[in-house]
C-alpha cells in the first residue's frame, strides 16, 4: 500500500515520528508521500524524504494560506520541484468551505500552480472543498491541464467526479470513507473504478472509524483500504495491488522505472 497523502512534516508528529515511520511498515505500508502546505513545510516534507527510504514528498501551498504568500514563495516552490524525491506539486487548490483565503486570490493561484505543474512536467495534488464549480471553469477552460493528478480527500458527488476522471485525473479516499453517516461518500467509491482509485490517510487528520477521535497515522490506511474492498465486493488484496499501481502510475517520476510499475 502507498499512503499518497500525509502530512508527517506536521508539528503532531515531532515526538514520535521513528515509532509511526515503523507501525506503518509493519502494516504493509510501502511508501508514504508527505505533501505540503506552505513553503515551511514543503522544505521538512523534503527534508524527511531524505531520511527515510519509503518516503516521498510533494511540495504547495493550500488555498488556506494563499493569503500568506509573500516575496519569492512561489518561486521557492517551483525551485523546490527539482529537488530530489519530490513527486508531485500539492497540495493547491480551492477551498470555499472555511474560506481562510479571498476566492479571487485562491483562483488566481491555483491555476498559477497548475501552469506551473506543466511547465515542470509534475503531477497535481488537488484540494477542492465546496469549490467545484469554480474548479470545474478552471478546468474546463485551461489549455496545460493535460498533465496527470489526483483530487484527494475527495468530497464532491458523481457529476464532478465524473467530469474529472474524463480528464485523466485519479480520485483519493481517506478514512471519512469509514464513517457512518458517509453513505453518499461510499456511493462515489463505488461508482468510480478501482483503476482510478488512490488511498490515503490525509494523517494528521481524517481518523478512520476504528480510530475515530484519535490522532491519524499512515498504519491506518488499511481501514481505508478494507472499505473499499468491502464496497466493491473485491478482495483486500486486489485493492491493495491496484492502488498502489495507480499512485506509482500517477507519481511516475518518483520511481525513475517503469520496472516498478509492471509489478504493482
Amino acid at each position: 500500500m502507498i499512503d499518497t497523502h500525509a502530512h508527517l512534516n506536521f508539528e503532531q508528529f515531532d515526538n514520535d515520528l521513528e515509532q509511526v515511520v515503523a507501525r506503518a511498515l509493519a502494516n504493509n505500508v510501502e511508501y508514504i508521500i508527505n505533501v505540503g502546505s506552505d513553503v515551511e513545510n514543503s522544505l521538512k516534507a523534503i527534508e524527511l524524504s531524505l531520511k527515510f527510504d519509503n518516503m516521498f514528498s510533494a511540495v504547495g501551498i493550500h488555498p488556506h494560506d494563499v493569503s500568506k504568500i509573500k516575496g519569492k514563495d512561489f518561486e521557492t516552490i517551483s525551485g523546490l520541484l527539482l529537488k530530489d524525491k519530490v513527486v508531485a506539486l500539492g497540495e493547491v487548490g480551492l477551498d470555499y468551505y472555511r474560506d481562510l483565503s479571498p476566492r479571487d486570490l485562491q483562483k488566481k493561484y491555483v491555476i498559477q500552480f497548475m501552469s506551473l505543474a506543466y511547465k515542470k512536467k509534475k503531477p497535481l495534488i488537488i484540494h477542492c472543498r465546496d469549490a467545484y464549480d469554480d474548479m470545474l471553469k478552471i478546468l474546463n477552460s485551461e489549455k496545460f491541464l493535460d498533465i496527470p493528478g489526483v483530487f484527494h480527500c475527495f468530497s464532491g458527488d458523481k457529476f464532478f467526479a465524473k467530469i474529472i476522471l474524463d480528464k485523466g485525473f485519479f480520485v483519493s479516499f481517506a478514512g471519512q470513507i469509514t464513517f457512518p453517516k458517509a453513505e453518499a461518500l461510499r456511493e462515489i467509491v463505488e461508482y468510480i473504478p478501482l483503476d482510478r482509485i488512490l488511498i490515503e490517510t490525509d494523517c494528521p487528520y481524517l481518523a478512520p472509524q476504528a480510530y475515530r477521535g484519535h490522532r491519524n497515522e499512515p498504519a491506518y490506511i488499511v481501514e481505508c483500504a478494507k472499505k473499499i474492498a468491502q464496497i466493491k465486493n473485491v478482495d483486500f488484496d486486489e485493492v491493495d495491488r491496484v492502488t498502489t499501481f495507480n499512485a506509482k502510475k500517477v507519481f511516475n517520476m518518483a520511481w525513475h522505472t517503469d520496472d516498478a510499475m509492471a509489478h504493482g
